[in-house]
């Protein structure tokens, strides 16, 4: 399972972490994206909570840092696992699953002075 924060605007990336959960992540800067990455399975039927993801970022300037999920639709996911379909005849199947927020919640902002 991946998860897709973009690194917010007005500020530059410094590291970031993932901590907790049900099943422990790692996270890694790519282009300009967080990208937090949970190795499954997650077996189906279960409650699952991700791992909380710190993002450390310097301010360019004074104004707003405001941090949100990536994705705007299917084809620019902010999520993407795939699912092991188990149909009652035959053998199981994985299908590759994304999704996005709509609209994308704000996980925080920060005011620089």
């Amino acid at each position: 399972m991946q998860m897709i924060i973009p690194v917010p605007a007005n500020s530059t990336y410094v590291s970031s972490s993932a901590s907790g959960g049900t099943f422990s992540g790692t996270t890694a800067l790519v282009g300009s994206n967080v990208v937090l990455t949970v190795a499954g399975p997650i077996p189906g039927g279960s409650t699952y909570t991700p791992p909380a993801v710190t993002i450390n970022v310097t301010a360019n300037s004074p104004g707003s840092i405001t941090s949100k999920y990536a994705g705007t639709s299917y084809s620019n996911p902010g999520m993407t696992f795939t699912t092991t379909v188990k149909p009652v005849i035959g053998p199981n199947f994985n299908v590759a699953t994304s999704c996005y927020p709509n609209p994308s919640p704000t996980l925080t902002t920060t005011t620089v002075t």
